[in-house]
């Protein structure tokens, strides 16, 4: 799969199928020997992958019901354990392509026993053919995000809470997007880059952060969604009594 992405640079998505449990999860996959995984996507990235695994999952239901766990749907260190050395992370970090990890076969609900059934990793061929059968539903809703993007020409619009204004102490500043979207930002009055800070998530499965203004402050930032799409955005905020327009 490596060498494939190698040679086509137009791939943005990509998964990986194997056995089994039924886990639907994106990168980090990997940590050290102190548990520090590899950097986690942004807030904005994060959140694409929710909402495109939304569509994905929805797919993966449709054919016969099969729903994949809360639990086992997310960020690979928060629902299972190292997935080091797969080929997701390799194209997440290395390509910049948004990659899953499809662990097939979820457990089934047997009506009879009123309880949850796994079904193993070599299941007889009418449980294998359904397998395959729903994560190929899957993979079509990988398609379709893929084909979304791809017509997606439309820049993401922001709006930051508290906006311009004169504050008299500190504010927490919130800026939300009209679509999943990355954001660089600069405190310093400089022109942020995409090698500048990015909102981060505020904690795991938590939503992104805010940011602490404990001065006069101009916050420079651009938005940027998962098909490259930008927006250009400042704001200042003022502590005292001179507004900065």
């Amino acid at each position: 799969m490596s060498g494939f992405a190698d040679k086509n640079p137009n791939i943005k998505f990509a998964m990986n199928i194997h056995s089994y449990g039924g886990y639907f999860m994106w990168s980090p996959g990997a940590y050290d020997s102190k548990r520090t995984t590899l950097p986690r996507p942004s807030a904005g990235e994060e959140a694409f992958y929710w909402a495109a695994s939304d569509n994905i999952l929805n797919d993966i239901q449709d054919h016969r019901g099969t729903v994949i766990l809360p639990s086992r749907t997310g960020p690979i260190p928060d629902v299972l354990y190292s997935a080091a050395g797969n080929s997701a992370d390799y194209l997440w970090y290395e390509k910049g392509i948004y990659a899953w990890n499809f662990e097939v076969g979820a457990d089934l609900w047997n009506k009879d026993t009123k309880r949850w059934q796994a079904v193993g990793f070599q299941p007889a061929f009418v449980e294998g053919h359904e397998e395959a059968m729903e994560f190929a539903n899957g993979l079509i809703g990988l398609i379709k995000v893929a084909y979304n993007s791809a017509k997606d020409h439309q820049p993401p619009s922001s709006k930051a809470t508290p906006g311009n204004g004169k504050y008299t102490g500190p504010v927490d500043v919130k800026i939300e997007t009209s679509e999943p979207a990355t954001i660089y930002y600069t405190l310093d009055g400089s022109r942020p880059t995409f090698q500048s800070a990015k909102i981060k998530l505020s904690g795991t499965r938590e939503f992104a952060e805010t940011l602490k203004i404990e001065k006069t402050t101009t916050i420079n930032y651009f938005t940027v969604d998962a098909a490259g799409n930008i927006e250009k955005t400042t704001i200042h905020l003022v502590m005292g009594k001179t507004i900065i327009l």
